[in-house]
């Protein structure tokens, strides 16, 4: 198993850019695949039932809203990789009583 540079501390975190990067790439060719077989089961037409081909459908474009926001994240991580400040953003504000 490969070890991260990722280090979670008692109020610091450290996120690992090459393991954030890696994990997106992941993320992206897994749902191609989910896609992908989802694509396969709809072409299937009748071989399988209406509320096969209605759920399939409905998970497809679950699937496809993920692969916009995943792919999106992947450019974002890719591009940055020449840019020299990153900022996260959309982070939770910590109060006092969630450190305790």
């Amino acid at each position: 198993m490969e070890v991260t540079k990722n280090d979670l501390s008692y109020n610091h975190t450290k996120l690992d850019f090459e393991a954030l990067l890696q994990t997106a790439q992941l993320a992206y060719s897994s749902r191609l695949r989910e896609i992908s077989a989802r694509v396969s089961k709809l072409s299937a037409y009748p071989s399988i039932g209406n509320t096969s081909r209605w759920l399939e459908a409905h998970w497809l474009a679950e699937d496809t809203k993920a692969l916009a926001i995943i792919a999106e994240t992947l450019s974002t991580l890719l591009e940055a990789k020449d840019r020299e400040e990153i900022e996260i953003v959309n982070k939770p504000e910590v109060t006092k009583d969630a450190t305790n």
